[in-house]
Formats: C-alpha cells, structure tokens, sequence
C-alpha cells in the first residue's frame, strides 16, 4: 500500500506530518487517545515539523474539535511560542 503523501502549496511535504497515523489506539471512549495524538503533534512541531490535524474518529467536527484542544494546549502550556493555524487545510506550524 503507498504511503499518502500530503500536499500543500508552498510546503515542503517532508515537513508535514500527521501525529496520529502511527499511534496506538484504545477501543472506547475516555481512553485517551485524543490526548495521545495532541501529544504527538505538539512533539512533532517542535521538532520542525507541519502538523496535518487527523483526529482517530476522522470526521470534519473531531478533526476541528482536535486542533481546537491543540490550540488551546499550546497557548496554556507554551505560551512564549507563536504558531500559525491553517484552518482551511487543518494544519499547525511554529512561527520561526
């Protein structure tokens, strides 16, 4: 099966990654899985990357609900970093 590549214009698709393809899921709800996958994104920003917000229930709501909840994350726990949001293409950077 081929990898899916995602493609942003102007981005260089080896930065954009998205957190919860590789996580490991509980059955159920409350069991964390979200908070496992805002973990990873937030991980994966500060490592350079772009963030592809997918939540696990990949709906257009849990995926909006799921950049909300790391938004508001980013501002509580890391309030000196500034970040750009991509609404329109549900993506999170850090500003350099």
């Amino acid at each position: 099966m081929a990898e899916e590549t995602i493609r942003i214009g102007g981005v260089d698709p080896e930065r954009v990654v998205d957190p919860g393809k590789n996580a490991v899921y509980t059955p159920g709800r409350r069991m964390g899985n979200s908070t496992r996958i805002i973990d990873a994104a937030i991980q994966a920003l500060f490592e350079g990357k772009i963030v592809a917000v997918r939540d696990h229930y990949a709906t257009p709501r849990s995926n909006r609900h799921l950049m909300d909840n790391i938004i508001r994350r980013l501002r509580v726990e890391h309030q000196h970093v500034k970040f750009k949001v991509y609404k329109n293409r549900m993506l999170i950077q850090l500003e350099e």
